[in-house]
């Protein structure tokens, strides 16, 4: 029976996925925070315009800008939908970079954390966003492999995981939703006042889309965020028996940790 000696060599760690040398894992937490706050952001933004348009079509369905005390109070709100309307177009803007830098950044976590054969780079994550009519159905097809891919039995297993109902709900609601608005955005710049105040409803039509969009834009990416957290802590446990000492990169009997340990 053999016994255990302070002496004896340590076993060497299992060997890092390729892909963990070249990205590494980062948590996704902040980047989650933010998301969250951008989109509830605009989310608000979208609702009080579509409630202006709404009183200005219904307070005012004549638009007579030859009654002084009328057209004042038009420029008054017209001023104030510019100025959320600038507002909303910055928090878009800014959604936007975010949401790609999230969905570059779980492509490569779910890369370093084992998943093998993934179709989609790190960089085609956001850039599919910018290429037309591409970009009606390739986001959503790279969201789900990365959800896909972070299963927690890696290699290439992932292929064959389903994705929750939200992730489809909330690409149908995004993309209706966005062709409902846009509709009704051309519209708005008709001369004939019917369609202008038809503009206004189709608006509201989209709005209540985008709105549940939005909320299950939110649900996909904490989705993913917690799918990787555990399969990273597993994943971390397994990789390195050193991973206790919470030192990244090198560990103190030569071999190497796959990350440091989750708090």
């Amino acid at each position: 029976m053999s016994q255990y000696s302070p002496y004896s060599p340590y076993a060497s760690p299992a060997p890092l996925p390729p892909a963990a040398r070249v990205y590494g894992y980062a948590p996704l937490d902040g980047l989650v925070r933010l998301v969250t706050i951008l989109i509830l952001a605009l989310l608000a933004t979208d609702v009080v315009i579509t409630i202006m348009d709404i009183v200005v079509t219904v307070s005012f369905p004549g638009l007579n800008f030859e009654n002084e005390a009328e057209a004042g109070t038009l420029l008054g709100l017209g001023l104030a939908m510019i100025g959320i309307g600038l507002l909303s177009f910055a928090l878009v803007i800014a959604a936007a970079i975010v949401f790609c830098v999230f969905a570059v950044r779980a492509n490569k976590n779910a890369r370093s954390l084992g998943a093998q054969g993934m179709n989609f780079a790190p960089g085609w994550c956001a850039g599919w966003w910018f290429i037309p009519i591409a970009n009606w159905f390739m986001p959503y097809r790279c969201m789900t492999e990365i959800y896909r891919a972070s299963d927690p039995q890696g290699g290439f297993g992932w292929s064959s995981t389903a994705v929750p109902g939200t992730f489809p709900l909330w690409w149908g609601l995004w993309v209706s939703g966005n062709i409902i608005s846009g509709v009704a955005n051309r519209m708005g710049f008709s001369d004939i006042p019917e369609i202008v105040r038809a503009s206004t409803w189709l608006g509201l039509v989209g709005t209540l889309l985008l709105i549940p969009a939005g909320v299950l834009a939110i649900v996909v990416v904490r989705s993913i965020a917690e799918r990787q957290g555990t399969t990273a802590s597993g994943v971390g446990r397994a990789v390195s028996p050193y991973a206790s000492f919470g030192m990244p990169g090198a560990s103190p009997y030569g071999g190497q940790q796959f990350f440091p340990p989750r708090s």
